[in-house]
């Protein structure tokens, strides 16, 4: 086997190789120009990708409540929550959207209540399970210590029972 070097035919390299007579070109790389245009178009998808997610964050009224809660705007969060129930009272994502707004702005009576309804409505959001535990420890919290908050719980009072770590006068 003889080879012929290396000639350029059309922009790409090409090696010729001589066997017995009959010549085949064999190409040695793949062509520059084309792995520019993959790299182009996989980094074009990427970005769509990634514009997109962030767009439906951002209209998310759900992911758009949180922020606002985070921000310390508790109230503008809870009002246009309450307005979306009003509009869909069986969405459980707004539920336990509205019970971590109640647990951000220190209402653990409200979040656990609007907490609960969200997982009666079928919500399957780990954030919500973790809120309800987080609201739950703050109400057991809050009655342990007498004469700083009222405890009770409708149909139940906390104050004297054994969560109370010490009885009341």
């Amino acid at each position: 086997m003889q080879a012929i070097p290396s000639i350029m035919i059309g922009g790409r390299r090409h090696d010729t190789l001589v066997n017995r007579g009959a010549s085949r070109v064999r190409e040695r790389e793949i062509d520059m120009t084309t792995r520019q245009w993959f790299f182009v178009i996989a980094l074009v998808a990427g970005a769509i990708v990634f514009v997109g997610f962030t767009l439906l964050q951002w209209l998310s009224p759900t992911q758009r409540a949180l922020q606002w809660a985070k921000r310390g705007d508790s109230a503008r969060a809870i009002d246009r929550l309450n307005a979306l129930i009003a509009r869909r009272p069986s969405a459980p994502a707004l539920h336990g959207t509205l019970g971590q707004v109640y647990l951000m702005a220190q209402r653990p009576h409200e979040a656990e209540a609007v907490l609960r309804k969200a997982l009666v409505l079928g919500s399957r959001n780990a954030s919500h399970h973790g809120a309800l535990g987080w609201a739950l420890v703050l109400l057991v919290n809050r009655c342990s210590r007498p004469h700083r908050w009222r405890c009770s719980w409708p149909g139940r009072s906390v104050r004297g029972s054994t969560w109370s770590s010490s009885a009341g006068p």
